[in-house]
């Protein structure tokens, strides 16, 4: 395994320096991939009037807490989509995250922690501030993106919080391979806030770190931790999924191949300004396959989510974001990948016609999709899902004879 990251008491990240190579993980299944098929359930209405981004579940409880980011809201859900609470948590005051709102999760005491440039800030299940975490001004440079999923574990009989972080350096462009040679993604302390661990630099096998310029908006890691202590994160344009152990420091164990087969490679991008037109950054952006979501769930299951990107015809030189936005839900495919370990369980699969992206999975039988608006005959009065199962197509065949 290789050792990516290193303890870090006095506050000073470490030097990433590490360029080994990191090793394939071999399967050990040698039976065909079988095939499976979605099987609805259910419909489900989320009475909320904006955007609902399911981002942590509390299993005791049994709620989602989901985000409106254009509203900068943090909502809580029952499972049958009942609005509970909603909270405004950004300002400047000292209890406020600050003036934009990034991630949040439920502690395991069933409080609730958000993401603010700062900080971690904590609130209890009524909204009330408890307390808040700093970030320490050596750890955190003056330009930073804060994106992704927050972790709770115990190492070392201590409990520890991990979240996703990009920390900008101005001695080198973003969209640079340099960047990506110097960027860490992943910040983990303990709940005193007394130490910190950048944890994950980008793997010396990442497309990011072997070719040129890539933009900003794809530079940002899919992680998701599973209850054995494997975290498992996964770039955009390079369709790997690299494992690592969290209790054994964060060591990265290999990568899976994901081996998707609707997945069109990004090009190389130019520097913006050696390009006739820098539209066409963008018109390469927006064609590109894509990865969107990685879950880990029922032990050893890990689903993939991916785009295929827009077909070349849809995006003109007159393409705008507001375009782009639109034709994004009406044109765009995603495909789902089930995998056991390295092991691939079956061919990829398309989400279901009128469904839009994967928005949580709890297992097999309980996955939650968004449904696509644009395939609609109304509006509907809030966000709308549908429950799906997934089963392959042999045990369905058996159960209808």
């Amino acid at each position: 395994m290789v050792s990516c990251a290193r303890e870090e008491t006095s506050g000073q990240p470490p030097t990433v320096t590490d360029s080994t190579p990191v090793r394939q993980l071999a399967g050990k299944r040698e039976m065909p991939q079988r095939p499976y098929q979605w099987v609805r359930r259910d419909t489900l209405l989320f009475e909320y009037l904006g955007s609902v981004e399911l981002i942590s579940y509390n299993e005791q409880t049994g709620t989602y807490l989901s985000r409106d980011w254009p509203q900068k809201k943090i909502n809580e859900f029952d499972k049958t989509g009942k609005l509970l609470h909603s909270w405004d948590f950004t300002g400047a005051g000292p209890t406020q995250v600050g003036p934009e709102l990034y991630s949040m999760a439920y502690t395991p005491q069933g409080d609730i922690v958000v993401q603010g440039q700062k900080g971690y800030y904590f609130y209890d299940g009524q909204g009330n501030f408890i307390r808040k975490i700093d970030f320490s001004d050596k750890v955190l440079p003056s330009a930073i993106s804060l994106v992704g999923n927050i972790f709770f574990y115990e190492r070392q009989q201590q409990a520890r919080i991990a979240s996703q972080i990009i920390s900008n350096t101005s001695e080198y462009d973003a969209t640079m391979k340099g960047f990506y040679e110097h960027a860490t993604f992943l910040l983990e302390m303990n709940l005193q806030g007394d130490d910190y661990l950048y944890a994950i630099p980008y793997p010396a096998n990442s497309l990011y770190r072997n070719e040129s310029h890539y933009p900003l908006g794809s530079r940002d890691a899919r992680i998701s931790l599973d209850k054995k202590g494997q975290a498992y994160a996964i770039f955009p344009f390079d369709p790997k999924l690299y494992v690592y152990d969290v209790y054994d420091g964060y060591a990265l164990k290999g990568y899976i191949d994901t081996r998707p087969e609707h997945f069109d490679q990004p090009p190389v991008w130019l520097p913006y300004n050696q390009l006739p037109e820098s539209q066409q950054s963008n018109k390469s952006y927006f064609t590109a396959s894509s990865y969107f979501k990685v879950y880990s769930f029922q032990d050893s299951l890990i689903g993939l989510v991916y785009s295929q990107g827009l077909p070349e015809h849809y995006v003109t030189a007159q393409f705008k974001m507001s375009d782009y936005n639109d034709s994004l839900y009406v044109y765009n495919q995603y495909y789902f990948q089930l995998f056991s370990g390295p092991d691939k369980l079956c061919p990829d699969l398309a989400l279901p016609e009128g469904t839009s992206i994967v928005a949580y999975i709890h297992s097999l039988d309980e996955i939650l999709l968004t449904a696509r608006l644009s395939q609609l005959e109304e509006e509907p009065e809030g966000a709308l899902f549908y429950l799906y199962s997934l089963q392959p197509v042999e045990e369905e065949m058996a159960k209808g004879r």
